[in-house]
């Protein structure tokens, strides 16, 4: 409603931003807008102020074109933050998302209660259960009366243990025609009534059976036959004192041996699933990777998802992996949408001394006793000779007079320099001088020094051992700097 205000209530958790817009039309809470989100592995270790501050931006940077040019009331349970929008915070994080939502007109920033916030909390805080709850067995709502003579449609076959897929084929029920899964055994539709007045059963439609399904007596003869298994439940039954390692991670349910799991590392809940034997795990990849109905030859971690809340055995991804690998059809029509990488171009073997020379400056440093700061490295690549000379500032100036007085001079001009992007590297007077004396400046890729990696790695060896050597309360670290050199 255009007359009233807009109102957004947001809350963060240790894992995740939520917030709900709403607003208060006649005494009437109306929500508009449920936002969630994960925070990533950087912003989890955000402190809670920050947090907070984080779960407002997302919150209005998700509802952006609702809340654009409207009036909004924030609540928030985090009291701290309410007052970033007034005066300065020591913080550069809530300073800066301060400023990203200056574009916002926020009325007022109000603390609530904890317990008055408890839609955002939900959804600050979402659930690591898996998409489809395992189902290791289906149990009919409907109490059904039958003959005894015959199989009850309404009663499925205990021997099902899980499926894999996420739901039966099933052909459509006609209209006003409840449908019950029918029994793997029985061939006769019969009807049944129900103890509630209005639920009956009328004759079924058939279903039509899922290949993929495995029976408890398949998987307990299998099991039997695997030795890694058999091992772990001899343990398990004849051991007085049974490994707590192994009672923890694994249980025995109907003589079918589980596995205790956790669907993410920071997932508290934990599941049980059926130890698959090695001799099944071929069908089970099969079905979930190249059934066209329930597979669609979709990628590992599509099959993990699908496989992981079901099944587990050992080096799953492993095997999930080698078997996408070895698929002809993936092979064969998918294709990688990242870039190749391109061509390595190592700077060529160097025959000549000071033909190739590298160039970098190292500090600044605490200044000396005379005024230097800096040090300006310069590295021939043939010998990896080394001069360093100490300067008080690294402006173009003085680095272009450094280089022409104690290198050229002495060793004569080079035909190639290589340096990084620096102002003081690359500049008009460098520009001029490398006209003037006809050398190649080669400029390195920005934040990529390796390109000059010869210089760099000695700037590091150089530091630590100037470092050892000075006298702290002097900082006279130039005293030593040639005999390091």
């Amino acid at each position: 409603v255009d007359d009233f205000p807009l109102h957004l209530a947001t809350d963060a958790s240790g894992t995740a931003t939520g917030g709900v817009l709403f607003q208060d039309v006649n005494g009437e809470r109306h929500n508009l807008f449920y936002h969630s989100k994960v925070l990533s592995p950087i912003e989890q270790k955000y402190s809670v102020p920050e947090k907070e501050a984080l779960a407002i931006y997302h919150c209005l940077q998700r509802m952006r074109t609702l809340v654009l040019g409207r009036t909004v009331y924030i609540h928030t349970d985090h009291c701290p933050i309410c007052g970033m929008l007034r005066k300065p915070v020591n913080n550069r994080r809530i300073e800066r998302v301060a400023n990203l939502i200056q574009e916002y007109r926020i009325a007022e920033m109000k603390h609530i209660n904890g317990k008055s916030n408890c839609l955002a909390d939900y959804l600050s805080r979402p659930s690591d259960d898996p998409l489809f709850d395992v189902d290791y067995g289906l149990e009919s709502k409907l109490p059904c009366s039958t003959s005894s003579n015959l199989p009850n449609p309404c009663q499925p076959s205990k021997n099902i243990v899980a499926y894999m897929t996420l739901r039966p084929r099933q052909k459509i029920p006609a209209p006003g025609v409840s449908s019950l899964d029918q029994d793997d055994d029985s061939s006769d539709v019969t009807s049944c009534t129900s103890e509630d007045s209005f639920i009956t059963c009328s004759p079924l439609i058939t279903t039509t059976p899922s290949p993929n399904v495995f029976d408890s007596n398949q998987l307990s003869h299998e099991q039997a036959q695997d030795p890694a298994i058999n091992r772990i439940i001899s343990q398990l039954n004849h051991s007085t004192h049974p490994d707590s390692t192994l009672s923890s991670s694994f249980i025995i349910k109907s003589g079918i041996l589980h596995k205790f799991i956790t669907l993410t590392p920071k997932s508290k809940r934990r599941l049980c699933v059926p130890y698959l034997p090695s001799s099944m795990i071929r069908s089970l990849l099969t079905a979930i990777h190249d059934d066209p109905f329930q597979g669609g030859h979709f990628s590992i971690d599509k099959m993990m998802s699908k496989i992981r809340p079901r099944y587990w055995w050992p080096h799953m991804k492993q095997d999930v992996h080698s078997h996408v690998q070895a698929c002809v059809l993936c092979q064969q029509y998918n294709y990688s949408r990242q870039k190749k990488p391109g061509h390595l171009q190592p700077i060529p073997p160097v025959a000549i001394p000071f033909s190739v020379i590298g160039m970098d400056f190292c500090g600044p440093f605490a200044e000396s006793p005379r005024e230097n700061k800096y040090v300006l490295v310069v590295t021939d690549l043939f010998t990896h000779f080394v001069t360093a000379i100490p300067l008080p500032t690294n402006t173009a100036d003085i680095t272009a007079l450094t280089l022409f007085r104690h290198i050229f001079c002495r060793f004569g001009v080079c035909s190639t320099l290589i340096t990084d992007q620096g102002t003081h590297f690359n500049n008009n007077l460098m520009s001029a001088l490398q006209h003037l004396l006809g050398y190649n400046h080669i400029l390195s890729t920005p934040y990529h020094p390796q390109t000059n990696g010869v210089v760099e790695r000695f700037n590091a060896s150089m530091v630590v051992q100037i470092s050892k050597l000075q006298q702290k309360h002097h900082n006279n670290w130039d005293d030593y700097l040639d005999a390091v050199v």
